[in-house]
Protein backbone atom coordinates (compact mmCIF):
# COMPACT_ATOMS: atom_id res chain seq x y z
CA UNK A 1 0.00 0.00 0.00
CA UNK A 2 2.38 2.53 1.15
CA UNK A 3 4.49 1.61 -2.16
CA UNK A 4 1.13 2.26 -4.14
CA UNK A 5 0.66 5.42 -2.79
CA UNK A 6 4.65 6.37 -3.37
CA UNK A 7 4.55 5.37 -7.33
CA UNK A 8 0.82 7.37 -7.93
CA UNK A 9 0.58 10.42 -10.23
CA UNK A 10 0.68 12.76 -7.36
CA UNK A 11 3.25 12.11 -5.73
CA UNK A 12 5.88 11.82 -9.11
CA UNK A 13 4.23 15.79 -9.02
CA UNK A 14 5.02 16.35 -6.33
CA UNK A 15 9.19 15.58 -7.16
CA UNK A 16 9.21 16.84 -9.85
CA UNK A 17 7.82 20.02 -9.03
CA UNK A 18 10.58 19.70 -6.14
CA UNK A 19 13.27 19.09 -7.98
CA UNK A 20 12.54 22.19 -10.30
CA UNK A 21 12.38 24.54 -7.81
CA UNK A 22 15.79 23.15 -6.41
CA UNK A 23 17.17 23.86 -10.01
CA UNK A 24 15.71 27.39 -10.20
CA UNK A 25 17.18 27.98 -6.65
CA UNK A 26 20.12 26.44 -7.63
CA UNK A 27 20.37 28.75 -11.16
CA UNK A 28 19.58 32.29 -8.63
CA UNK A 29 22.29 30.87 -6.00
CA UNK A 30 24.80 29.62 -7.96
CA UNK A 31 24.91 31.04 -11.61
CA UNK A 32 23.19 34.51 -11.17
CA UNK A 33 24.83 36.74 -9.65
CA UNK A 34 22.50 38.57 -6.97
CA UNK A 35 22.13 41.98 -5.12
CA UNK A 36 20.20 43.70 -2.89
CA UNK A 37 19.66 47.48 -3.34
CA UNK A 38 20.91 49.46 -0.86
CA UNK A 39 20.65 53.34 -0.34
CA UNK A 40 18.83 55.86 -3.03
CA UNK A 41 21.01 56.33 -6.05
CA UNK A 42 18.79 54.37 -8.17
CA UNK A 43 15.50 56.25 -7.29
CA UNK A 44 12.74 56.12 -8.45
CA UNK A 45 13.49 52.66 -10.64
CA UNK A 46 15.04 50.89 -8.04
CA UNK A 47 14.04 50.61 -4.11
CA UNK A 48 15.90 50.34 -1.03
CA UNK A 49 15.43 46.26 -0.37
CA UNK A 50 14.72 45.08 -3.63
CA UNK A 51 16.80 41.98 -4.88
CA UNK A 52 18.11 41.59 -8.17
CA UNK A 53 19.08 39.35 -10.60
CA UNK A 54 22.21 39.82 -13.18
CA UNK A 55 24.53 37.77 -15.47
CA UNK A 56 27.59 37.87 -17.43
CA UNK A 57 26.09 36.03 -20.50
CA UNK A 58 25.13 39.27 -22.44
CA UNK A 59 28.67 40.77 -22.58
CA UNK A 60 30.25 37.87 -23.44
CA UNK A 61 28.30 37.96 -26.70
CA UNK A 62 28.28 41.65 -26.33
CA UNK A 63 29.35 44.83 -24.95
CA UNK A 64 27.45 46.65 -22.26
CA UNK A 65 25.22 49.11 -23.92
CA UNK A 66 23.89 52.26 -22.91
CA UNK A 67 21.44 52.18 -20.84
CA UNK A 68 22.27 48.90 -19.16
CA UNK A 69 21.95 48.68 -15.64
CA UNK A 70 24.68 46.23 -14.10
CA UNK A 71 26.41 44.96 -11.25
CA UNK A 72 29.41 46.00 -10.15
CA UNK A 73 32.00 44.87 -8.28
CA UNK A 74 33.19 48.15 -5.43
CA UNK A 75 35.52 50.62 -6.72
CA UNK A 76 36.78 51.48 -3.54
CA UNK A 77 38.77 49.03 -1.27
CA UNK A 78 36.22 46.93 0.96
CA UNK A 79 33.26 48.62 -0.67
CA UNK A 80 29.59 47.03 -1.78
CA UNK A 81 29.08 45.53 -5.39
CA UNK A 82 27.67 48.02 -6.94
CA UNK A 83 24.36 48.68 -9.32
CA UNK A 84 24.49 51.82 -11.82
CA UNK A 85 23.93 52.63 -15.15
CA UNK A 86 26.29 52.77 -18.23
CA UNK A 87 25.90 56.38 -19.44
CA UNK A 88 29.27 56.24 -21.08
CA UNK A 89 30.84 53.97 -23.14
CA UNK A 90 34.43 53.45 -24.15
CA UNK A 91 36.34 56.29 -26.20
CA UNK A 92 33.44 58.84 -25.58
CA UNK A 93 33.50 62.31 -24.35
CA UNK A 94 30.57 62.58 -21.58
CA UNK A 95 29.35 65.98 -20.74
CA UNK A 96 27.13 66.54 -17.91
CA UNK A 97 25.62 70.38 -17.48
CA UNK A 98 22.68 71.45 -14.84
CA UNK A 99 21.71 67.62 -15.14
CA UNK A 100 21.59 67.10 -18.98
CA UNK A 101 23.90 64.31 -20.66
CA UNK A 102 25.39 65.06 -23.39
CA UNK A 103 28.00 62.30 -25.21
CA UNK A 104 29.87 63.42 -28.24
CA UNK A 105 28.32 66.66 -28.05
CA UNK A 106 24.70 64.91 -28.63
CA UNK A 107 22.05 65.38 -26.18
CA UNK A 108 20.92 61.95 -24.83
CA UNK A 109 17.32 61.24 -23.85
CA UNK A 110 17.48 59.61 -20.38
CA UNK A 111 13.29 58.81 -20.33
CA UNK A 112 14.04 56.24 -16.93
CA UNK A 113 15.21 59.33 -14.93
CA UNK A 114 12.86 61.91 -12.53
CA UNK A 115 13.58 65.40 -13.55
CA UNK A 116 13.89 66.49 -9.98
CA UNK A 117 16.66 64.04 -9.29
CA UNK A 118 19.12 65.42 -11.80
CA UNK A 119 21.68 67.22 -9.66
CA UNK A 120 23.79 70.18 -10.57
CA UNK A 121 26.87 68.20 -10.62
CA UNK A 122 28.81 69.47 -13.69
CA UNK A 123 32.06 67.75 -15.33
CA UNK A 124 33.28 66.80 -18.40
CA UNK A 125 35.10 62.98 -18.92
CA UNK A 126 36.73 61.89 -21.98
CA UNK A 127 36.97 57.83 -21.75
CA UNK A 128 39.60 55.57 -23.04
CA UNK A 129 39.65 52.08 -23.94
CA UNK A 130 37.61 49.46 -21.87
CA UNK A 131 36.28 52.67 -20.09
CA UNK A 132 32.28 53.18 -19.30
CA UNK A 133 31.07 56.06 -17.00
CA UNK A 134 28.18 55.11 -14.70
CA UNK A 135 26.26 57.08 -12.70
CA UNK A 136 22.87 56.50 -10.69
CA UNK A 137 18.91 57.14 -11.41
CA UNK A 138 19.00 59.55 -8.27
CA UNK A 139 21.60 62.18 -9.65
CA UNK A 140 21.18 64.14 -6.42
CA UNK A 141 22.52 61.11 -4.40
CA UNK A 142 24.52 59.02 -6.39
CA UNK A 143 27.95 58.37 -5.74
CA UNK A 144 28.94 57.77 -9.09
CA UNK A 145 31.61 58.26 -11.75
CA UNK A 146 31.04 61.85 -11.71
CA UNK A 147 33.26 61.28 -8.05
CA UNK A 148 35.84 58.88 -8.70
CA UNK A 149 35.79 58.77 -12.69
CA UNK A 150 35.65 56.22 -15.28
CA UNK A 151 35.27 53.08 -14.62
CA UNK A 152 37.31 50.07 -15.84
CA UNK A 153 35.23 47.41 -17.90
CA UNK A 154 36.51 44.40 -15.87
CA UNK A 155 34.76 45.81 -12.58
CA UNK A 156 31.79 45.05 -14.17
CA UNK A 157 30.12 41.78 -13.10
CA UNK A 158 27.04 41.69 -15.64
CA UNK A 159 24.19 43.34 -16.38
CA UNK A 160 21.18 43.40 -14.33
CA UNK A 161 18.20 41.31 -15.81
CA UNK A 162 15.41 40.87 -13.56
CA UNK A 163 13.91 42.31 -10.13
CA UNK A 164 12.94 39.23 -8.34
CA UNK A 165 11.68 40.19 -5.01
CA UNK A 166 9.64 41.64 -3.97
CA UNK A 167 7.41 39.11 -5.68
CA UNK A 168 4.71 41.86 -6.67
CA UNK A 169 7.64 44.17 -8.30
CA UNK A 170 9.10 41.31 -10.63
CA UNK A 171 10.18 43.30 -13.74
CA UNK A 172 12.63 41.99 -16.52
CA UNK A 173 14.84 44.97 -17.40
CA UNK A 174 15.97 46.26 -21.06
CA UNK A 175 18.17 48.72 -22.15
CA UNK A 176 16.68 52.52 -22.97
Amino acid sequence: MIRDLLMSVQWRDLIKEILTMALIVGVLQFVLPRSVVKGSSMEPNLQEGQRLAASPLPYIWGEPQRGDIVMMHPVEEDGPNLVKRIVGLPNERVHIHDGILSINGVVVNEPYLDMEMLGNRNGFWELGDNEYFIVGDNRLTSYDSRNYDAVNGDLIIGKVLFRWYPLNQVTWFTSN
